[in-house]
């Protein structure tokens, strides 16, 4: 499989340029693959994963093929998860070589200024060890980019022209186009309770230790002088989850807590930095079925309440979520990035 990475900064015509050559070398009849890793500006898939779409001759937009497979990321930005972005890219184009293609072509952000940029990039493409890298941009403006990625990887390096024509996006007109991505994603989502037992969660503390009973919940509530909903136990760590706003200098009454369950350290999140955090809702075998919203916790039954447009039958496949980066509304409008440690 030949594959080609292309990268550019902001408003470069990287997708322009990726959907050309997609389009003609569709039409020699060479298996080619689109893998679009721009989470944030998605045009195949929901926004926060990674796309994946075979290329047809007569298809002009990336946004009109058909995806083979998403893949999760949660966040819209390289820089929020670097390592699930660079993760899912790989699976990505794992599931492409499986798939027969022949062509890969990869759109990527506009992210490549800065340190962070640069490692992020030089990571990627030595997980990815193209024939090519394409750097979109004028002249000597990727050059020592383009020089690192060749060092990393032994790819060629090609310097490309932006196309003519390619115009600007306001950042209204993209934060517009990325809630109606989201918005069609989410559409037709309904309410479901999920066992919490009965799953794995990555990305939140949520779910990974083992929950405390009722008479401690209420002893937890009573020192902490906070309604505690929810506790978990795990690895020396008490993680406790209150339903209403965090008590001003809560941390003052944690100790007697710390002492009592005998943990190292406690932690206290309300359960409402949860509610509308992006969730990629996987099988068994760490396919995405799809994503969905965090809608509740319902403490009583231990189930987590989603909001989700699965199918019945992908549900019943479903063993693990995914805790994205930001939080949404139901259409998908006001996106909200979490903070680091928030979940």
């Amino acid at each position: 499989m030949q594959t080609t990475l292309v990268i550019g900064a902001t408003d470069r015509g990287k997708t322009t340029l990726v959907a050309t050559w997609a389009r003609a070398l569709a039409a020699e009849n060479a298996a080619t693959f689109i893998l679009d890793a721009d989470t944030g500006q998605s045009e195949i898939g929901p926004p926060g994963c990674v796309g994946l779409a075979r290329a047809q001759a007569g298809v002009e937009r990336l946004s009109d093929l058909k995806p083979e497979a998403s893949f999760f990321v949660g966040a819209l930005t390289p820089s929020a998860a670097a390592l699930e972005h660079v993760l899912a890219v790989r699976r990505a184009a794992d599931t492409a070589c499986a798939l027969g293609a022949e062509r890969l072509l990869i759109d990527t952000p506009g992210w490549v200024h800065g340190p962070g940029a640069r490692r992020w990039l030089a990571a990627l493409t030595q997980s990815l060890l193209p024939g090519t890298v394409a750097g979109v941009g004028t002249p000597g403006e990727l050059a020592g980019l383009l020089k690192l990625l060749q060092a990393s990887s032994g790819a060629t390096i090609e310097n490309v022209a932006p196309p003519e024509g390619v115009s600007r996006k306001s950042p209204g007109l993209r934060a517009t186009r990325r809630v109606l991505k989201l918005s069609k994603a989410l559409s037709g989502s309904r309410d479901l309770a999920l066992p919490l037992d009965s799953l794995s969660t990555l990305g939140a503390t949520l779910g990974t230790g083992t929950p405390l009973p009722p008479e401690l919940l209420r002893w937890c509530s009573a020192a902490l002088k906070m309604p505690v909903a929810h506790a978990e136990q795990s690895e020396g760590v008490l993680s406790v989850y209150v339903s209403g706003p965090l008590r001003s200098g809560w941390e003052s009454l944690t100790s007697p807590v710390a002492y009592h369950f005998k943990a190292k350290s406690v932690r206290v999140f309300p359960l409402r930095s949860h509610e509308g955090v992006l969730l990629g809702l996987h099988d068994g075998a760490g396919k995405l079925l799809g994503i969905g919203r965090f809608a509740g916790l319902d403490t009583e039954r231990g189930e987590l309440q989603v909001t989700t447009p699965l199918l019945e039958s992908q549900v019943e496949r479903l063993a693990l979520v995914a805790f994205g980066r930001f939080r949404c509304a139901p259409d998908g409008s006001e996106i909200q990035d979490l903070k680091p440690g928030e979940l």
